[in-house]
């Protein structure tokens, strides 16, 4: 697969003035992996050949985000990503039939899960019959895992168990990937997969299984679990461990599960709807609701009674 990321500098990479969150070594290991690296900006293309001279990285492109389009007819890939910290970053990225990420997004570096994906149907050897059934089970971890910020009621016993099940396990957070993986190595615990929550269908299409399930606490985890066709089930009842009784195949159990989460709304309470009125930002964070402890877009999805997340849907990803 050939990915073609372009990355606006000022607000974006942290060279940028504002420095951004996207660093430089995840750029040169983008360009590593076979990306094809170069920059969109309002800056002059002679100010962004220089930057890219200092840092020591050679680049296939630097254009003007305004001509992106002339960057996609120049170079062939599967993939066309832009990403930046401003509006007319998206728009611009849209009308080049880019897909498009905020910085802060593009940070946890989804294309590698991306090409990972794709590095594995490549080299995937037909799987021998067996009657094992293979689950895979997604972590959110914050409010879910005991090691989480709040903590959650699903144990890291409980986690090493299904792996030493033969459970796919991996974590689907907002965290981003290296605080993820820092996690999963203080705890000594090797993971399949790290990844954000709303790549959870790069993760379906990167592993084989006969069921998916995503456990959060969240009602966004759920959207996100939903639309990637996994099942969901709350973080209360993930901690009585469902699975087991599925891979012991204890029928009765495993029916019982199935049903309960086949629409993703085990034990779903609904809560009654936001009021704009109710909700609260400080001084320091305008995008953080303190009454409800959710960022302030969300409150308002559910004002709206739209159960989803807005920049999703802006950022173009599938």
């Amino acid at each position: 697969m050939k990915i073609l990321l372009s990355f606006d500098i000022d607000g974006t990479l942290e060279t940028g003035d504002p420095p951004g969150p996207v660093t430089l070594e995840m750029v040169k290991r983008a360009r590593d992996l076979g990306c094809i690296i170069g920059s969109a900006s309002d800056r002059a293309i002679s100010s962004q050949k220089v930057m890219w001279e200092k840092v020591g990285i050679e680049v296939d492109f630097v254009s003007n985000k305004h001509v992106l389009s002339e960057i996609k007819e120049r170079f062939e890939a599967d993939y066309y990503l832009h990403m930046g910290d401003r509006e007319l970053d998206r728009q611009f990225a849209l009308e080049a039939d880019f897909d498009f990420i905020w910085m802060d997004e593009a940070a946890t570096e989804p294309w590698v899960l991306k090409l990972q994906s794709d590095t594995d149907q490549d080299t995937d050897i037909p799987d021998q019959e067996t009657d094992e059934m293979k689950i895979l089970l997604s972590f959110d971890i914050d409010g879910t895992l005991e090691t989480g910020d709040p903590p959650g009621p699903v144990t890291i016993e409980m986690v090493r168990r299904a792996r030493d099940m033969g459970c796919i396990i991996g974590s689907a957070s907002d965290r981003a990937i290296t605080s993820q993986n820092l996690m999963w190595e203080k705890l000594e615990i090797e993971p399949e997969f790290v990844c954000n929550k709303h790549l959870l269908t790069d993760v379906k299409q990167k592993f084989k299984a006969d069921y998916y399930l995503h456990m959060g606490d969240r009602e966004l985890d759920r959207q996100y679990a939903l639309e990637a066709e996994f099942d969901f089930m709350w973080q209360d009842e993930a901690a009585t461990e469902p699975w087991i009784a599925m891979l012991k195949g204890e029928t009765d159990s495993s029916d019982k599960v199935s049903d309960a989460v086949s629409s993703g709304a085990s034990r779903l309470v609904i809560q009654d709807l936001f009021k704009p009125e109710d909700c609260h930002v400080t001084e320091k964070d305008t995008k953080w609701c303190v009454a409800h402890h959710k960022p302030i877009w969300e409150c308002e999805s559910y004002a709206n009674k739209v159960y989803y997340s807005p920049r999703k849907d802006e950022d173009g990803l599938s």
